[in-house]
């Protein structure tokens, strides 16, 4: 993505023209690859021809903006942000808030009022925004956000209060015991004591995927043996692989093929629309991998990905894990050490050891 946006920032002029007319092509990622080129070019007038087409664009357009913004300098918008957060109206206002509060700024007054927006779509950015402005969810929140009637939304919802660190978040989550959203975010919120209801909702069709996520998210062995069983079983041999992996880093857990198996087809070739189905994971090679491998893992500790999850945020050995995890450790120190004397922030850090070295 980089190597691409460099050919647009060296263009120059031509470069600038190349965004302007994917600001207006009305594509969401057209629209984050202007954003970028727009933005870093210095130019005030661009960065207001920005501001007008997020202003008065599709939704798909002020959707890429809104990526491009959250992702790339947002100082020489700021104050127009603040300005369409007070005063506009629907996704604009909402994206304009989401923004601002992604890069820690301060928002206007009306964050609360889009939380209970009659449209799914403004609530799911409200509610990201409320759990990145300090002082915003609280207690209170809770019934709202076990209220939202779409999983993915009650999601959101949840990791906001965790971010705002709702030390009752478990707690409900405890008495929501078939929600599958709820049950998963246990595993997420890491506390032992949930090992043995995840381990007996595996039991229950409407809940197992959601259990095995849960167990995947905790990350102690212990839920190994259960979730290698869970692969017997060809409705959950996926989702429990997915947890073996996330917990062990084992990912030879799929049985090579036969031999000869033809290969698959060629993707790039055009009637090849659809990847190959994936082989379903084989509890025998989970269990011959784990009967060497348990000794390497301490009982005590939640592990991810083979790594010890029991890091400090922003260390090296955090950054060693995968995003996903990174963003489940996260919250799940937020919503248990909550008030932190310093705010969880790793959003906003720049990673500077990952960039390459300059050549003098």
């Amino acid at each position: 993505a980089e190597a691409h946006l460099d050919g647009l920032r060296l263009a120059e002029q031509h470069g600038v023209d190349l965004a302007l007319e994917a600001l207006a092509s009305g594509e969401t990622g057209a629209a984050t690859a202007a954003t970028f080129v727009l933005m870093q070019s210095g130019v005030p007038s661009l960065a207001a021809d920005l501001v007008a087409a997020f202003e008065a664009g599709d939704a798909a357009t002020v959707e890429g903006v809104r990526i491009g913004l959250r992702h790339g300098p947002v100082e020489p918008v700021a104050e127009a942000l603040e300005r369409l957060a007070a005063s506009s109206e629907g996704v604009v206002r909402a994206s304009a808030f989401d923004v601002l509060a992604f890069h820690r700024r301060p928002v206007p007054a009306g964050l609360e009022d889009l939380l209970n927006d009659e449209d799914p779509a403004l609530r799911r950015l409200a509610w990201g925004a409320a759990g990145r402005v300090p002082g915003t969810l609280g207690e209170p929140h809770l019934d709202r956000a076990f209220e939202e009637p779409a999983p993915d939304l009650r999601r959101i919802a949840f990791e906001a209060g965790a971010r705002s660190g709702i030390r009752s978040l478990r707690e409900r989550c405890l008495q929501a015991p078939q929600d599958p959203v709820a049950l998963e975010f246990l595993g997420v919120l890491g506390h032992p004591g949930d090992l043995d209801g995840l381990v007996a909702a595996l039991a229950d069709p409407a809940l197992v995927e959601a259990a095995l996520r849960g167990l995947g998210a905790l990350g102690l062995p212990a839920s190994i043996p259960a979730i290698i069983t869970a692969m017997e079983e060809p409705k959950t041999a996926a989702a429990a692989g997915a947890a073996f992996i996330r917990i062990t880093g084992f990912e030879d857990v799929v049985s090579p093929p036969a031999p000869g198996t033809p290969p698959a087809a060629d993707l790039d070739e055009p009637d090849a629309d659809d990847e190959p189905e994936a082989a379903p994971p084989d509890p025998e090679r989970a269990r011959l991998y784990w009967d060497t491998a348990v000794h390497r893992f301490h009982p005590q500790t939640p592990w991810q990905s083979g790594l010890s999850a029991q890091v400090a945020i922003g260390s090296a050995e955090f950054d060693a894990h995968t995003l996903e995890s990174r963003r489940d450790l996260v919250l799940r120190r937020a919503a248990v050490d909550a008030p932190a004397a310093q705010p969880l922030d790793v959003e906003s850090v720049s990673y500077t050891h990952l960039t390459l070295p300059t050549t003098p």
